[in-house]
């Protein structure tokens, strides 16, 4: 699924060196997220797995509202994760487990 469309704006002028040292701040300019954000480097559980954590910057954008459950839909195809997989052949009970529960409809 293409969630969202629109481009980034890195905040750092070294993209790579921050991410070697594992937090990248940048800018989204999207059809949903916009505004500041920070991608940064976690060590949970000392699981070998790098894992990743997305940041919202309080900003002009930050808000308190669940844009994945408001704009579940495809920014491309307008479809959930279950019509994708019902359309492509996929797994349509795996994939509705990721659509919100009150739009899922296959």
């Amino acid at each position: 699924m293409v969630w969202d469309r629109g481009y980034w704006v890195p905040e750092v002028p070294d993209v790579d060196r921050a991410l070697r040292e594992g937090q990248l701040k940048f800018s989204l300019y999207g059809a949903k997220l916009r505004g500041s954000w920070a991608l940064v480097r976690t060590v949970i559980g000392g699981s070998p797995r790098t894992k990743w954590l997305l940041i919202k910057h309080r900003d002009g954008y930050a808000s308190t509202k669940d844009i994945v459950a408001e704009k579940p839909r495809s920014a491309v195809s307008k479809k959930l994760l279950a019509e994708i997989a019902k359309t492509n052949g996929g797994d349509i009970l795996k994939a509705s487990k990721g659509d919100p529960q009150k739009q899922t409809r296959s």
